[in-house]
């Protein structure tokens, strides 16, 4: 098999015996791909957000605004915390049958730990823990909003103060009014990579939620997990480090593999060299 430097050699001795002015070859070892997303500027006329007097022309853009506000607290808390206590409104809400609740909790010891009319343990059998992980999935903010035992738990007082709602969102949206409109859409993947996903007039767009530095990162990562491609101006070619600050290592760890080429492109440059030379 012939290797590159030999194709290199048999390309630059071609061009010297033809006239032809060599500059190089270059190898693309990702696959790039520019103008993934369109900037939509203003997408309300003014995004000013203020809870007291919230202005009717809010009102109005907010009938036509989509939010995934369980998405969002999904992708805080994909799972259940281990430390999460268990009480007993989470027995009655995880088992809908009285009879369906373990009778006992066990420690490493094997020693019982539950009692019915107690808080409870450190430790749970892995069936009653799978129990509590599916019941987690299926969680909504308006039931957490709802049964303020669950936030308690968590020390969450700010579900009290609606921090996942259309308004928290709004706010967020409020940094940088700069949105992005991807041709891929993926809420669970915007949410993974740090970004704002929304719906407005039925077209899915994405907002940094922030602003005062480089969120490009993140952009990147949505690009790269979605279309398996990047942009080669991204950050992650100029500065891996401050990639890896923004999106995180295993995002982007992840980003690498899905928009890196199993087999380089190989691109030979040249052009006819003038009469004058």
């Amino acid at each position: 098999m012939i290797d590159i430097e030999t194709i290199k050699a048999n390309f630059k001795k071609f061009c010297e015996e033809n006239g032809i002015e060599y500059r190089w070859v270059k190898i693309e070892e990702y696959d790039f791909r520019e103008n993934y997303f369109e900037k939509n500027e203003h997408v309300w006329d003014e995004l000013i957000y203020d809870a007291d007097t919230n202005p009717t022309a809010w009102e109005e853009n907010q009938e036509n605004l989509e939010i995934d506000v369980d998405g969002w607290f999904k992708s805080d808390y994909p799972n259940c915390p281990d430390d999460f206590p268990i009480t007993q409104e989470l027995l009655d809400a995880v088992y809908e049958d009285v009879s369906d609740i373990p009778e006992g909790i066990f420690n490493e010891d094997g020693e019982v730990m539950f009692k019915t009319d107690g808080l409870i343990y450190k430790q749970m059998p892995v069936n009653i823990q799978a129990d509590i992980d599916f019941w987690w999935s299926e969680l909504t903010v308006d039931y957490i909003q709802d049964n303020d035992w669950i936030s308690d738990s968590l020390n969450m007082s700010y579900f009290r103060d609606e921090s996942y709602s259309t308004s928290a969102f709004i706010e967020a949206m409020a940094y940088w009014t700069i949105y992005f409109q991807p041709d891929r859409v993926d809420w669970e993947v915007a949410w993974k990579c740090g970004l704002y996903p929304f719906e407005y007039y039925g077209t899915f767009m994405l907002a940094l939620g922030g602003c005062g530095m480089d969120l490009s990162p993140k952009l990147d990562a949505y690009q790269a997990l979605t279309s398996e491609s990047i942009s080669e101006s991204s950050q992650l070619f100029r500065d891996k480090g401050y990639f890896e600050y923004v999106v995180g290592k295993e995002i982007t760890e992840e980003v690498i593999r899905k928009c890196k080429l199993e087999k380089p492109k190989i691109i030979f440059e040249s052009e006819i060299k003038s009469i004058e030379e």
